[in-house]
């Protein structure tokens, strides 16, 4: 309807045309004209409920003992417990200070573990050793007589320190 009585510029329905299904006997509305409902709708059926979809829920945390849990740490702090013993080892964590100390230690020590620079020692390192060994100042106090077999021995082992030679 163009120019309707309520001033509105665009077409309108009004309720009058709108189709509102007859009743027939026994209180059952007249459905012809309207479109179909489905293939299996009909009158008589209930409506169709929504299929639920399953929803999936984390598998329950197992209860351990505390001596169990505590054992589990070090293969959790190095990510190789099961997601169950994971999902116990972490809901004990929240409860259990000692055991959440000792987690973070392990897991800081993990850190170490993958570690981005060369684990090999320093070349010089030997040499630097040795030099310190032989570079000792003698002993200002003279050593006691119950001591001289002792004394006796580190003298052979700085002269062999001497004679080792680098490739050796």
């Amino acid at each position: 309807m163009t120019g309707g009585t309520r001033g509105q510029d665009h077409d309108e329905e009004s309720p009058a045309a709108r189709r509102i299904p007859e009743q027939r006997p026994g209180g059952v509305p007249d459905t012809a004209g309207a479109p179909p409902a489905g293939p299996c709708a009909s009158p008589e059926a209930p409506p169709a409920r929504p299929m639920a979809v399953p929803v999936s829920v984390p598998p329950p945390v197992p209860v351990l003992s505390h001596q169990v849990l505590a054992s589990l740490l070090g293969a959790w702090a190095l990510a190789a417990c099961s997601a169950e013993e994971t999902a116990a080892v972490e809901e004990h964590l929240t409860s259990c200070a000692p055991c959440a100390d000792e987690a973070l230690r392990l897991r800081d020590a993990v850190g170490l573990l993958h570690t981005d620079g060369s684990l090999d020692l320093d070349p010089t390192l030997r040499d630097r050793v040795l030099d310190g060994c032989l570079g000792r100042r003698p002993a200002r106090i003279p050593v006691p007589s119950w001591a001289a077999p002792y004394d006796a021995e580190t003298a052979r082992l700085d002269a062999l320190l001497r004679d080792i030679g680098n490739a050796e």
